[in-house]
């Protein structure tokens, strides 16, 4: 009996010792996974100001800019479009030249259009002055007409990091866009910079 006693005391002192070594750890690992998807971010550093003069001419100039930045191995591209004004486009190429429509309050958009056309009349476009427009990023080419999608388009960096893009106005007028037909007031013109995947 004494025997069997025995044995039943290491069998329990066994099952003690066994559960004591798979009881639970008393710390635990956990991961926390962050996930950065490839962005192209656009910013605005300054609107553009200028004094209109007599002859339709721009002085006192500050060129709008924006700063593009990405963090893709291969950089970004961009696109610069304009608002329409009644309803109508105010950006247009002619023989290779890209011009943009500053309008006064929100004329015709006959104005507009004949400011833009092959040959504009200036007795018909009161109220829109016209300006040939360039879009540079620093350091690459300027933009482009692209003709199927209507906008100004190009390169705005190989690399990940940041660029500016520089849109100036030619210092004249174009022919016939200006005229004692053009009320006082301002004259304004919205654009928009996109960026995305280089192209």
């Amino acid at each position: 009996m004494k025997r069997k006693h025995l044995l039943l005391s290491a069998l329990a002192l066994s099952v003690a010792v066994f559960a004591n070594s798979v009881k639970a750890a008393d710390n635990a690992n956990a991961t926390y996974t962050g996930t950065l998807s490839t962005y192209y971010e656009v910013a605005k550093d300054q609107d553009g100001t200028a004094t209109i003069g007599v002859d339709g001419s721009l002085s006192g100039v500050t060129n709008p800019q924006f700063t593009v930045s990405t963090n893709s191995g291969s950089g970004a591209s961009g696109h610069l479009t304009t608002a329409q004004v009644s309803s109508t486009d105010t950006m247009a190429n002619v023989g290779g030249t890209t011009y943009v429509a500053l309008t006064n309050g929100t004329p015709a958009g006959a104005n507009i259009s004949n400011a833009l056309a092959a040959t504009p009349a200036a007795a018909n476009n009161a109220d829109v002055i016209v300006y040939e427009i360039t879009v540079t990023p620093s350091g690459q080419s300027a933009f482009a007409w692209d003709g199927t999608d209507s906008r100004l388009e190009g390169t705005v960096m190989t690399a990940a990091g940041s660029n500016t893009v520089d849109v100036a106005l030619s210092a004249s007028a174009r022919g016939d866009t200006f005229s004692t037909n053009d009320t006082a007031g301002s004259y304004t013109l919205t654009m928009t910079l996109t960026a995305a995947a280089s192209v």
